[in-house]
């Protein structure tokens, strides 16, 4: 049952953190271009007009609130374990739940770090090699 409301907190906050951008993106600021007139803050999120610009911004508000979980996790860890008074059962428990935060967030960055390079590298046709000059006649 907690896993479930929790699911969905943390659903709702993602949807919440990238609400501003999608707004933007949808080309509605509801006047706020022309009370940003006048300051050196851009009047746009850059690379959001698109839809690729979107999912960009929810993979990276998904990213943020996944460390975040990590961080609380791993401060709940250290209070069950400190609070074990040297019972075993409490310090495995502690254990446990580490390792399966860091294995949780070693999964997350590699499927990001691979899913970075195939849409930069691969998907748009980038080559490493440098370009062929032409021969003069």
């Amino acid at each position: 049952m907690k896993f479930k409301i929790i699911f969905k907190a943390i659903i709702f906050l993602l949807f919440l953190s990238a609400l501003p951008q999608m707004v933007k993106a949808a080309g509605n600021d509801f006047g706020l271009g022309d009370a940003q007139t006048g300051t050196n803050l851009p009047t746009a999120v850059q690379g959001v007009s698109t839809l690729p610009g979107v999912a960009g911004v929810i993979v990276n508000s998904a990213l943020s609130l996944i460390g975040v979980f990590f961080f609380i996790l791993m401060v709940y860890a250290g209070i069950v374990w400190m609070k074990s008074m040297g019972s075993s059962e409490d310090v495995d428990k502690a254990k446990e739940i580490i390792q399966t935060a860091i294995t949780g967030l070693v999964i997350v960055s590699a499927a990001y770090a691979i899913s970075n390079f195939v849409f930069t590298n691969i998907g748009s046709g980038a080559s490493t090699a440098p370009p062929v000059a032409p021969k003069s006649p």
